[in-house]
Order: C-alpha cells, then sequence, then structure tokens
C-alpha cells in the first residue's frame, strides 16, 4: 500500500467511530478512545489495521451504545 491508501478495515473503523462519537460516545466516556479500546479488546494493539474481528466487536458496541446509551464493558470497571 502506497502512504495514501487505507486498508478497508481502517476506513470501516474510521466511520463506526465517527457515528458513535456523534451518538455522544466522547461525552459519556471522555477517557476513552473507541478505537483503542476495540484493538485492546482484540488483542491487536500496534497492528497495521483492524482485523475482521475488531470491525464486528466496533459494530456490537455501536449498537449496544446506540440502544443503550452506554457500553457495558466500561461500566464493569
Amino acid at each position: 500500500m502506497s502512504d495514501y491508501e487505507f486498508h478497508p478495515n481502517t476506513l470501516k473503523l474510521i466511520d463506526i467511530e465517527d457515528a458513535v462519537i456523534n451518538l455522544g460516545f466522547a461525552d459519556k466516556y471522555p477517557d476513552k478512545c473507541f478505537s483503542y479500546e476495540i484493538a485492546k479488546a482484540t488483542g491487536e494493539l500496534g497492528n497495521e489495521y483492524p482485523s475482521d474481528k475488531a470491525i464486528r466487536l466496533a459494530k456490537r458496541w455501536f449498537k449496544e451504545f446506540k440502544l443503550t446509551g452506554k457500553i457495558k464493558r466500561f461500566e464493569e470497571g
């Protein structure tokens, strides 16, 4: 990949993160970075791009936040 191309999963994660932020994620969890938390939860910190597993988790967390206004994982600890 050149310096100007991005992996499709990177673009998907950016879109999901933008959507969850628009729903108020940053207000609810000001100390959390959605993408970082996805990478941490999937064991992908430092990877070049998010896996399909990470995208599936991001979609689940987005849906959970949209429905409940929170993400259970962040409420537990």
